[in-house]
């Protein structure tokens, strides 16, 4: 078969982002997923990934790769306030 799908799931601090959500189409049976576009936002870094490699089934609900960022805390901004009474 070659007219299978799968789905990348990204979440945010464990909220779904539908909007970053991928469905790849026109997969071969027992293809090996083993990528997915990285779609970190600033302020977030890499948790996890499930289902990565995914191998492609004719079950499409198990056709799912779940990308997990989290806040990244080690990333900071130094702020500068200068007091004018200009």
């Amino acid at each position: 078969r070659k007219d299978l799908k799968y789905k990348i799931e990204y979440y945010f601090n464990g909220e779904l982002k539908e909007e970053k959500n991928e469905t790849i189409e026109n997969q071969t049976y027992n293809q090996k997923v083993t990528e997915y576009e990285d779609k970190v936002e600033v302020g977030y870094k890499l948790e996890k990934t499930e289902n990565l490699p995914l191998i492609i089934s004719e079950n499409e609900e198990n056709n799912v790769i779940k990308v997990f960022y989290i806040t990244d805390d080690a990333q900071t901004k130094v702020l500068k306030y200068i007091y004018s009474l200009f």
